[in-house]
């Protein structure tokens, strides 16, 4: 339940890590001293990843640990470490937040804006899918499994064929790295297409 308060968290220091240096014009003293733009988004985006990583995933074991044992102390119903999809579920939400991160990074860096950067990240994450859900008929569902938040659900789910529409796990997490890798893509062409 903890993922979308993650999900702000972390997206949002992603979008000011890859949108800070335009907000205060130091992009050009970076690239003045670093000539190779991709080398820039690939130190920005290997330092986050490394920080942000280890950060998300203490607090998601923090989480979930503390989180089992206050409820097996009142007397709820608990999950082990060793049940089925719970580790992958824990792990698939750390690697899902990151991801997140990096994509909010790479929205940094292609709309060289903190609020328009949050603001696509969040939009595009967490009001889309429902906004689109609602208002597209049903024959659309299909096409909402494939979208960031709800590929992410088939790994960061404890019984991800629940929700009856999600992909399984492995394509999930192929295409949530899909995404991923088509956000950092979109960051390297604008890089180095236009002036700083």
């Amino acid at each position: 339940t903890g993922t979308i308060l993650g999900l702000l968290l972390v997206g949002t220091a992603g979008a000011l890590h890859g949108s800070r240096e335009y907000a205060s014009g130091l992009i050009r003293v970076t690239f003045t001293a670093v000539p190779s733009r991709v080398q820039v988004l690939a130190a920005k985006i290997l330092v986050f990843t490394a920080l942000t990583g280890v950060v998300v995933l203490v607090s998601t074991l923090v989480a979930f640990f503390a989180g089992m044992a206050v409820l097996s102390n009142g007397g709820a119903a608990t999950l082990a470490w060793s049940d089925d999809g719970v580790a992958r579920a824990v792990l698939g939400t750390v690697a899902y937040l990151t991801g997140l991160g990096v994509v909010g990074v790479a929205l940094g860096v292609m709309l060289r804006n903190i609020g328009g950067s949050i603001a696509a990240l969040i939009g595009g994450v967490i009001f889309l899918p429902t906004l689109a859900s609602a208002l597209l008929p049903q024959s659309w569902d299909g096409v909402f499994k494939y979208l960031p938040s709800n590929a992410a659900k088939s790994f960061t789910e404890v019984d991800p064929t629940a929700s009856g529409i999600l992909l399984d796990t492995t394509t999930g997490a192929l295409v949530f790295a899909t995404w991923v890798v088509i956000a950092v893509a979109g960051a390297v062409v604008l890089l180095r297409t236009r002036d700083a």
